[in-house]
């Protein structure tokens, strides 16, 4: 009894942590630019990272409008090499609205990229290590 009960109290604080371990390639400070495409100007609507801080404890994430603020939940997805976090900053969102996340990867020439989506792709950022 005693060994399952130190079993289920290992799972809940060693599982239960909404930050990942972020992979080294990922770390460093970066300057953001977001990707202008054809279509509707979600980049108006939707706050997209214009700074990013990232190291093994943390992401720090500025948006376009120098909002700063420490993102809280984060996870890394094996599968794509990617993170996946949502921006940690204030806001209003309306009950219909789907959550929006940022999908992040570092590319073949080492630079990070990221797309903004909810159910789809809204659009796009490009950043290199500042």
């Amino acid at each position: 009894m005693t060994r399952f009960f130190f079993l289920l109290l290992t799972c809940f604080f060693g599982c239960n942590n909404s930050y990942a371990e972020i992979p080294q390639k990922f770390y460093g400070d970066w300057k953001v630019h977001v990707i202008k495409q054809a279509g509707f100007p979600w980049w108006n609507q939707i706050k997209y990272p214009t700074e990013l801080n990232i190291s093994s404890e943390r992401v720090i994430f500025a948006d376009q409008y120098e909002y700063k603020c420490e993102v809280s939940k984060i996870t890394y997805d094996e599968v794509l090499d990617s993170l996946v976090f949502e921006h940690c900053g204030i806001g209003n969102k309306n009950n219909n609205a789907f959550s929006i996340v940022h999908v992040v990867m570092i590319n073949d020439k080492g630079n990070i990229e990221g797309t903004v989506q909810n159910y789809k792709k809204l659009f796009a950022w490009v950043g290199e290590k500042k």
